[in-house]
């Protein structure tokens, strides 16, 4: 009888992916959701893109400035994103925005300040996952940022990253296959075990 070895997969060395920073925002002035991360984002403001809405450019509102994104420097090598705030560096854009809302909502006494910068280290899957995700946010019909320094990678670039792509980020179903590569197997073995009376065994169904 022969011994079987069990061979390991060989492991992606982490490439050198240079990093890049964008600034979030589209053509309707909307925040901005970014699945991966769990969070929305303050994308670039324009009374003049609105989708349609626009604000009455008479009154107050008439000398509402444009207002940046928030911006995120993405580091492939250390799969990290920094989230930072341009408004930190415009103390005075910050008053009059705040002055201009005072003026424009009653009762409206805050003083508008910047947010502050965030650094988000994420593990191998989810920055792989984060990438692609912006990737399909870049050649969208409606990109949702612009890329402000660096140069974004291409889909090599991304594929020759360690980790994978998930699935579906933040479900913890065993309905669902964790990995995106792996979802039609899994579909498919799903409606076997359907077919057979094992899923509903399974999961208590009648």
């Amino acid at each position: 009888m022969s011994e079987q070895t069990a061979v390991a997969a060989p492991t992606k060395m982490k490439v050198n992916v240079p990093e890049f920073e964008i600034e979030f925002g589209d053509d309707s002035s909307n925040t901005i959701r970014v699945t991966t991360l769990g969070l929305s984002f303050r994308g670039k403001w324009s009374r003049y893109k609105l989708d349609g809405n626009e604000v009455s450019l008479s009154g107050a509102m008439a000398m509402m400035p444009d207002v940046p994104g928030l911006r995120m420097r993405v580091v492939p090598k250390e799969s990290k994103v920094v989230v930072t705030d341009p408004l930190e560096k415009k103390p005075e854009m910050c008053r009059q925005i705040s002055h201009i809302l005072s003026q424009k909502i009653v009762g409206f006494d805050r003083e508008i300040t910047h947010v502050n910068p965030t650094t988000m280290v994420l593990d191998e899957d989810r920055f792989k996952t984060l990438l692609y995700e912006l990737l399909g946010a870049m050649h969208s019909p409606q990109p949702t940022f612009e890329v402000v320094a660096g140069q974004f990678p291409s889909e090599d670039q991304i594929e020759s990253l360690p980790g994978r792509e998930l699935n579906d980020v933040g479900n913890d179903s065993k309905r669902k296959a964790k990995y995106k590569d792996d979802a039609e197997p899994w579909v498919a073995m799903l409606e076997a075990m359907r077919q057979s009376g094992a899923l509903r065994m399974m999961t208590g169904g009648k």
